[in-house]
């Protein structure tokens, strides 16, 4: 083609038809840039289509954190408003004057120390970020409301520390100067069956001392506060589960629609 090109030039510069030439030679220019425009807009196609799928890959990736978030918070929620009917239970016990009363002291104390911290999935965020491929998120619905969640979850974060502290100061410190710990538990058994074993052989002189250690932990000033701090700081918590929630179902239901749309 180019050989045919070059010989009809030719022909025409031999036979002095040099307005034809330049209208041919103009016409050929046209051409090019015509076929550059379209390799470009080819190349521009293919990139765009590699950077879809990518996109849609990591809009997957998103999907099955934030669901499985959404298990998590839904439990997190459960374990929170335990720990708020615990602590009230406990700042309206009586004093406990039998072995069943201190049994159900030493459930409501297991239920409201025991700790456990929630933890977003926040891998492929984690991933998008420190490669700098957030932009790849041509919705900026997504992306407003994924760094939104994202912010919840550093501030739910902050009140679980503030929080945890605050139950060493009050609770945990105060705990193990005032009342022994877990002592309906039988510990020997409970280590040799690596789950909780009551403790059946009691002493009437035992569960004295028990009843005097009880009666201290619960009308302790500082065990009280710390009790009021943790059913108002689980209650604030439960609450900011609640509204992760909400945005978590509002994000995935962006992120459906935008894979419809692929």
């Amino acid at each position: 083609m180019i050989k045919l090109f070059r010989k009809v030039r030719q022909q025409m510069l031999t036979e002095n038809k040099f307005s034809k030439y330049l209208l041919y030679a103009v016409g050929e220019i046209f051409l090019v840039v015509i076929g550059i425009l379209i390799a470009l807009n080819i190349n521009n196609w293919n990139t765009d289509q590699q950077l879809r799928k990518e996109e849609v890959k990591y809009l997957q990736k998103l999907k099955v954190d934030l669901q499985a978030d959404l298990q998590n918070l839904d439990a997190f929620i459960i374990a929170r408003n335990e720990k708020v009917s615990s602590a009230l239970a406990l700042l309206e016990m009586p004093m406990p004057d039998n072995e069943e009363a201190e049994f159900k002291l030493d459930n409501l104390i297991n239920s409201l120390f025991h700790w456990k911290e929630y933890a977003p999935r926040t891998n492929t965020l984690q991933e998008l970020t420190s490669s700098a491929k957030l932009s790849i998120l041509q919705n900026d619905s997504i992306k407003t409301l994924l760094l939104d969640i994202e912010a919840k979850n550093l501030l739910e974060s902050t009140g679980n520390e503030h929080m945890k502290r605050e139950f060493h100061k009050y609770l945990y410190d105060r705990h193990t100067v005032l009342r022994e710990l877990s002592p309906t538990m039988d510990t020997r058994a409970t280590t040799i069956a690596m789950r909780p074993v009551r403790n059946t052989l009691i002493t009437p002189e035992q569960l004295l001392i028990l009843n005097k250690q009880s009666e201290a932990f619960l009308t302790d000033l500082t065990v009280r506060n710390g009790l009021k701090l943790a059913a108002l700081n689980n209650a604030h918590l439960a609450g900011m589960y609640k509204i992760l929630i909400l945005e978590t179902e509002r994000l995935i239901g962006f992120i459906d629609e935008d894979l419809k749309e692929k």
